[in-house]
């Protein structure tokens, strides 16, 4: 039996936190997560669809926008929660355990192999950067902005900030560039950053070693604009910090 109740709280929490990590293009009723949660909270995938598309809607970051007949109840969970990631995963978590939903995969390792002081901070941190990589690749399509890979196992959900630089940030998808393995590890190493079109630029430095070490590959997408992604746009003033940091400027 199907619910025609108002939405709750805790349902529109572990909706949002659905849509955060969801491509645009999934939000559907095919979609097994969709159908799953219709399921736990005894709801059809269709209302579940409808709901993430009314937080697309309330989504300054979407050119393509979605339903226009949102609740109170959903702008009031998007204004605490959009700005502040972290909360929303520690929310979210906490009610899919209780509903005894399927949960990420807490550690890599036996959380016994863990000093107990250290068990919460570690839970939390893999939690949120595993869901820093859900929204940043769902946002780019699963490819690269530089190459167009697409392959997840080679993608990474790159920091433009460091993770451990700027703690604000951290969950910040406005933070977050999808790449491969090779331009996320010269982007980490200052030797490569964007200007404020979204184009590649590169370091004297790596110019400098470029042929010596085979790395023409990488060269040849200099001035290449990024494929940008279709919500979380990279924040300008974010990237205007990676390429003050690194001697661009």
């Amino acid at each position: 039996m199907t619910k025609n109740n108002n939405w709750t709280r805790e349902e529109t929490i572990i909706a949002f936190e659905l849509y955060c990590r969801t491509p645009f293009g999934r939000m559907h009723k095919g979609n097994p997560e969709i159908i799953e949660l219709a399921k736990t909270i005894t709801r059809t995938p269709s209302a579940v669809a409808l709901k993430l598309c009314n937080f697309a809607h309330l989504d300054p970051t979407l050119s393509q926008k979605g339903a226009s007949h949102g609740s109170k109840q959903d702008q009031k969970i998007w204004d605490e929660f959009a700005s502040n990631l972290e909360s929303l995963i520690e929310a979210a978590h906490a009610i899919k355990k209780r509903l005894k939903m399927p949960v990420e995969s807490e550690t890599d390792e036996p959380i016994d192999q863990i000093r107990e002081t250290d068990k919460f901070a570690t839970v939390k941190t893999r939690v949120g950067q595993r869901f820093f990589r859900a929204m940043i690749l769902s946002s780019y399509d699963t490819k690269c902005c530089v190459t167009g890979i697409g392959l997840s196992e080679i993608l990474v959900a790159s920091h433009i900030i460091p993770w451990s630089v700027d703690k604000d940030h951290r969950l910040n998808p406005r933070n977050g560039l999808c790449l491969n393995v090779m331009h996320d590890k010269v982007f980490d190493l200052g030797m490569m950053s964007l200007d404020d079109d979204y184009r590649v630029i590169f370091s004297s430095k790596i110019k400098d070693v470029a042929a010596k070490n085979g790395l023409d590959f990488l060269l040849r997408t200099e001035g290449h604009r990024i494929t940008l992604p279709k919500r979380f746009l990279p924040d300008i003033s974010l990237i205007q910090q990676h390429r003050i940091q690194n001697g661009f400027e």
